[in-house]
């Protein structure tokens, strides 16, 4: 689930306590950074260098975890950096969903959905995406961000066309667009690699790569 997808996937499940609303910090426009939680490190921060291309190459062969190392493969990832246009959020998930990190003005940035609240339970505790079991793992994956929006055709077509659209409508200010859309360009390596690592992450838990 991508942006509305991520939305109304956690207010469908309203009788398990998922709500959507409007953001109370106002309407989010370019690039974020958010802290990933413990599922969320589970998730994306392992791997790393193997989609990204940093810190220890593939014929190094150690734990990912080793606690000798200190590059991002070994230490872990602790936040992402993704591209976003949206004037809505999660404010609650459902029981049968876990948070997979969250900033300050978004604090529900992507979710992992379970079959129920007790797997939801297991994995937040103990579990690994590495489990053969599949019924351990989730079926679905939501994201607040359009992780899609990092390639510099849609920066350039799709991001800066529905941003000026948002400065249209009011919802953001000039200042802020440029501010913005300027923060895009100069960091975009970033907010690509990390785009890339969640989408490929998510592909490999599905079974997709």
């Amino acid at each position: 689930g991508i942006c509305f997808g991520h939305q109304i996937l956690a207010h469908s499940l309203g009788e398990e306590g998922g709500v959507a609303v409007k953001c109370p910090a106002g309407p989010q426009a370019g690039g974020r950074n958010f802290a990933l939680t413990k599922a969320g490190k589970e998730l994306f921060g392992k791997n790393y260098h193997r989609t990204v291309g940093n810190g220890c190459t593939e014929d190094e062969k150690h734990d990912l975890q080793d606690s000798t190392c200190s590059r991002d493969c070994c230490r872990g990832k602790a936040d992402v950096h993704l591209l976003y246009t949206h004037g809505d959020m999660v404010q609650e998930l459902p029981a049968c969903a876990l948070s997979l990190g969250g900033n300050l003005n978004v604090p529900i940035q992507s979710a992992a959905y379970f079959w129920n609240s007790e797997k939801a339970k297991r994995f937040g505790g103990n579990s690994t995406v590495e489990e053969e079991d599949e019924d351990k793992k989730p079926y679905a994956i939501t994201f607040q961000a359009h992780p899609e929006y990092a390639s510099l055709t849609f920066v350039e077509t799709t991001l800066t066309n529905v941003v000026n659209a948002m400065v249209k409508r009011g919802a953001i200010s000039s200042e802020s667009q440029e501010k913005n859309l300027r923060n895009v360009k100069d960091n975009f390596l970033q907010f690509s690699a990390d785009s890339l690592l969640v989408i490929t992450n998510t592909c490999r838990l599905f079974g997709w790569l």
